[in-house]
């Protein structure tokens, strides 16, 4: 016995974001799901757990993989591989964030970087985001040279600087972790010490990312390019930190 038109009608859900009709569990037009009920205290407590929750394992996921394998991992994100990733712009902010409030309020200071706690109040409104402002313009310089070094991969523009933004992003990570050894080498005043050496690492690791990302292995050519990336970011770095390198040598 087949169904009328009128009961298969009756029987049809519309999509109470865009009207669409629903024939799955989801709307195939905006995606909202099909089965929307009236939010009570179960519903706001299940919505806030599970956004934590997930926040916290894309989070945690891509930190350990940028610290084990950084270069395959930014690869496949770029691929497609991204749903078990955090979103790179919002961890930017997130963890500059938490540096910055970290490196303001103890007044310590990188090789390439100001004393966060010294700046004038007019300057306050700059400084809550200074570590996710200066990545991001480190991550636009480097992604410029990687552009034009790396230009025969075929990556545009916008590719490199998400892969430049992550590497940006566990090393903030790093600076967090750091800050009791800053306060310790900064307390024997033998600190300017402990940038340089920390300076070298950010190097070596961004190099280390280059090097899985483009898959330089057996690519002579591409070999060569990684010294010359290893030579503009050094520049880079020797430029931004002529201050504390001036006060160490001069």
């Amino acid at each position: 016995m087949t169904e009328s038109p009128e009961s298969s009608q009756k029987k049809s859900i519309h999509c109470k974001n865009c009207g669409t009709v629903i024939h799955d569990n989801y709307c195939g037009h905006c995606g909202q799901s099909a089965h929307i009920h009236r939010l009570n205290l179960k519903h706001l407590l299940h919505n806030f757990f599970h956004a934590i929750t997930h926040m916290d394992a894309g989070y945690l996921h891509t930190i350990k993989d940028l610290a084990i394998r950084p270069g395959h991992s930014i690869r496949e994100y770029l691929q497609g591989k991204r749903s078990s990733h955090g979103d790179p712009v919002v961890m930017l902010l997130i963890v500059g964030g938490l540096c910055t409030l970290l490196y303001k309020d103890f007044h310590i200071k990188t090789l390439t970087s100001v004393d966060i706690g010294s700046l004038k109040d007019g300057m306050q409104m700059v400084s809550v985001k200074f570590f996710a402002l200066a990545c991001l313009s480190y991550s636009l310089i480097f992604s410029l040279a990687d552009y034009l070094i790396f230009r025969y991969k075929r990556y545009n523009y916008i590719e490199l600087l998400v892969m430049n933004i992550f590497a940006c992003i566990e090393i903030m990570v790093f600076f967090i972790i750091l800050v009791p050894v800053w306060l310790l080498f900064d307390s024997l005043d033998i600190g300017n010490y402990l940038r340089i050496a920390v300076t070298l690492l950010d190097l070596a690791y961004l190099i280390y990312i280059r090097y899985q990302f483009f898959e330089v292995y057996e690519d002579k050519k591409a070999k060569v390019r990684i010294v010359g990336s290893a030579l503009a970011i050094l520049l880079l770095f020797a430029v931004t930190g002529w201050k504390t390198l001036a006060e160490l040598f001069g």
